[in-house]
């Protein structure tokens, strides 16, 4: 019920906010902000989810020295090791290491501060018991 305004507020948050990411528009049971919403999302929203369990854990570390490349070639080998599957996005100051397996999924967002400093942001998100 929490997501219910901020669905119907969807229009004007997309029209405000046009570069919103895809984990930002998704909201509960798999729907998304829109900027027309529909009763059968409402339903959606309504119903009780799977992600009501869901556990969050974030982890920053700031002005790390090593590059950005370095850090992202480190993660995604060990990801692809532990058989996560891992997806590449770039973004103007880094990139974004998107991960899941089973119920676990996270994201890790590499920004270059400058040549040898990095900042890194842990986003990991799995289901409580």
């Amino acid at each position: 019920m929490a997501q219910l305004p901020k669905y119907l507020l969807g229009p004007a948050i997309l029209k405000f906010n046009p570069a919103l990411s895809e984990d930002e528009k998704t909201l509960l049971n798999g729907v998304k902000i829109s900027e027309s919403p529909n009763f059968e999302d409402i339903k959606k929203l309504i119903r009780p989810s799977e992600e009501e369990n869901v556990d969050i854990i974030t982890i920053d570390w700031e002005n790390l020295n090593e590059t950005a490349k370095k850090i992202s070639i480190f993660y995604k080998k060990n990801l692809v090791n532990q058989d996560y599957q891992v997806a590449e996005e770039k973004t103007y100051d880094g990139l974004i290491l998107k991960f899941n397996k089973d119920k676990i999924k996270g994201e890790i967002e590499i920004k270059s501060s400058n040549e040898k400093q990095t900042d890194l942001t842990l986003k990991v998100k799995f289901q409580s018991p």
